[in-house]
């Protein structure tokens, strides 16, 4: 759940359509909406939600930023790698609190009653966010490579390509499962996104 944008990065089009194809590859449904409401229908304070229970993303567009999607659709992401690659999640779970994204998450999460005395759960909230951080950061290296001319753009791509190569062998686990979540057809996680509780 994001409860207030992270960023001053305005929504961005190009990254939420690659989102939102992850999420449609996961049988995950994308819902704008004008406000957030819990499971009784009552108004919630936040700008999107993904309702595991319910399996779908929920965004209210015009509060929303640039993290609010890529963070909603990792935290489904959690839920499956849980089951589908316990091992990473088990490297995200274990690191998580030498960020400072866990404190953020402990201090303003911990007063929500569905958070509170909950490890786990502010846990995953943090790797969620991690993730969600990483990707919009990739995304705008992608972007920023685009926008040079093509012999700069083409040694970017390949020291990119050099650098995740090696990032996915000896590198950081929340850029490995931001990576995946951009460029991997995740359809084969599908049975697992049923599994979710």
């Amino acid at each position: 759940m994001q409860i207030e944008p992270n960023t001053q990065h305005k929504m961005d089009e190009k990254l939420n359509k690659k989102v939102k194809r992850m999420l449609d590859q996961l049988g995950i449904p994308y819902e704008a909406v004008a406000t957030l409401k819990d499971r009784n229908g009552q108004p919630m304070r936040g700008v999107a939600k993904a309702d595991m229970l319910l399996k779908v993303v929920q965004v209210v567009e015009g509060k929303a930023d640039i993290s609010t999607l890529p963070e909603e659709a990792a935290h489904f992401f959690v839920e499956v790698i849980k089951k589908a690659n316990p091992e990473l999640y088990d490297q995200m779970f274990n690191k998580i609190t030498e960020f400072t994204v866990y404190d953020r998450v402990k201090d303003e999460y911990s007063k929500l009653d569905s958070y509170a005395n909950n490890e786990n759960k502010l846990k995953d909230e943090a790797i969620g966010k991690l993730i969600a951080k990483e990707m919009v950061d990739q995304h705008l290296e992608d972007e920023r490579i685009e926008n040079l001319p093509w012999l700069k753009r083409w040694m970017a791509k390949m020291m990119r390509s050099i650098k995740q190569a090696f990032g996915q062998i000896f590198g950081d686990p929340y850029k490995t499962a931001a990576y995946q979540m951009l460029h991997t057809d995740l359809s084969k996680y599908k049975k697992a996104v049923k599994d979710i509780n």
